[in-house]
């Protein structure tokens, strides 16, 4: 009798072991609490305290370093090939053409936009430059990533300067070509 009193109290009875609230989302599934500051409301911040000056400044840095360092980069790999390859003078198929304009730049009377197009009859042009006729110093080169048919090489020269155009092409293997010299006018 007494075991089946126990039962029917057991049922009767609440439980001592707690329960959990099953109408509610545990809390890691809740939405946030603290407060979210916008993106916006941090640059408008940030700007308005004067750093947006600043911060082109830093932009402009980076901008001018990478390019420097990829500009050394081409006139590297143009020194190397000018040094390690023989350079030919060049025949018809390889001479290249010059274009000089006043430009739609605004530049000097006493300077000129020189377009300097490489010729696609015998190859793909890999490097090309314009070193100075008179103290051999390396003027602008250019490397022709895109594979363009025809690259050009656009640079700003004064008039009355002597460029030597020299040119490498990927399919002639130890070759540099050097077009006649060009003196701008």
């Amino acid at each position: 009798m007494w075991a089946t009193t126990a039962c029917v109290a057991a049922m009767v009875l609440p439980s001592t072991q707690p329960t959990t609230s099953r109408t509610r989302l545990s809390s890691p599934l809740m939405a946030r609490r603290d407060p979210v500051v916008p993106r916006r409301t941090l640059y408008k911040s940030f700007v308005d305290t004067g750093g947006g000056e600043a911060l082109i400044g830093l932009i402009s840095i980076g901008a001018i370093t990478y390019g420097a360092n990829v500009r050394q980069g081409i006139e590297g790999s143009a020194e190397t090939l000018e040094s390690s390859c023989q350079v030919r003078d060049a025949d018809a198929a390889h001479t290249p053409s010059f274009l000089a304009t006043s430009g739609q730049l605004r530049l000097k009377s006493t300077e000129r936009s020189v377009t300097f197009i490489a010729p696609a009859t015998t190859g793909m042009v890999d490097v090309m430059w314009l070193r100075d006729a008179d103290s051999q110093e390396l003027i602008s080169a250019f490397s022709n990533k895109r594979k363009a048919a025809e690259p050009e090489l656009t640079t700003t020269l004064r008039v009355g300067q002597t460029v030597v155009p020299l040119l490498h092409y990927t399919d002639e293997v130890g070759v540099v070509w050097r077009g006649p010299t060009f003196t701008v006018s």
